[in-house]
């Protein structure tokens, strides 16, 4: 799993770096810069993003937001803000998991939703 980190602290961006980095399967790649992130964001497809609220040049809001404006990344969860971590869960994925997905397309992509989110709630145990 691809992860973006984006944190405008040295300090936490290398405890984050240094965790995920840790966990297997996880490959993440950190910016002080929103703006360089969003960059690297159009050439490489991130499976999760985390994101510091407060930073100077752009806050995590405003990055989101750009961010989930890519069709690629529409889909893309996310954990922002200082710690605790909040997970995000983009409104599409809610619905990709949604009990009622009868269909084995839906059943996919509901299982594939699934994991992801459990991805997310495990790395947020592990932040916090």
């Amino acid at each position: 799993m691809r992860v973006l980190i984006v944190d405008d602290s040295r300090s936490s961006l290398a405890f984050l770096t240094q965790t995920i980095g840790q966990l297997e399967g996880c490959e993440p790649e950190a910016f002080l810069k929103p703006s360089a992130a969003l960059a690297r964001s159009a050439e490489v497809q991130f499976d999760l993003v985390i994101v510091d609220n407060i930073m100077p040049e752009m806050d995590g809001l405003e990055l989101t937001t750009r961010l989930h404006a890519l069709p690629s990344y529409r889909l893309v969860p996310l954990l922002k803000g200082s710690p605790p971590m909040v997970p995000v869960v983009p409104e599409p994925l809610m619905v990709m998991v949604a009990p009622d997905c009868s269909d084995n397309v839906a059943a996919r992509e509901r299982d594939a939703a699934s994991k992801t989110i459990a991805s997310m709630k495990r790395l947020a145990f592990l932040i916090v």
